[in-house]
């Protein structure tokens, strides 16, 4: 087996979809601290970019939720339009109940994690399909 082939194989093991998903809240986050950081110190010059990587991180877990599977879906789609439009603004204060919510959604993944990784790799979540990357 070829290094590529291999590495991408141990890597399918060991990513799991609560992984990926953890890391992008943390990406949000830690995007979010950065505006607010920023706004505090009146730099909104230096905003747009970190408003960008807001967008992509919510882009990214909008486009995972399955809109079929209950509240929990629409309510973090609800959420994610809240932050949006919060983060749309030089609005310290919006940026910041932006960042409270966010924290708590994703301070609420973590405490599942070690759930949501048993059930993915005893197959009743499906696995991540990596082959097409």
């Amino acid at each position: 087996m070829n290094p590529h082939t291999r590495y991408r194989t141990s890597t399918a093991y060991s990513w799991t979809r609560i992984d990926m998903l953890l890391m992008i809240y943390e990406k949000l986050v830690h995007a979010l601290q950065e505006g607010v950081r920023l706004l505090e110190k009146q730099q909104t010059r230096e905003l747009v970019p970190v408003q960008i990587q807001v967008q992509r991180c919510i882009t990214l877990i909008a486009d995972g939720l399955d809109m079929s599977a209950g509240d929990v879906p629409r309510n973090v789609a609800r959420l994610c339009l809240f932050t949006v439009d919060n983060t749309r603004t030089d609005s310290l204060e919006g940026w910041q109940a932006s960042l409270r919510v966010m924290s708590q959604v994703r301070d609420g993944f973590q405490q599942i994690q070690d759930e949501a990784r048993e059930l993915e790799h005893s197959g009743k979540i499906p696995a991540l399909d990596l082959a097409g990357y």
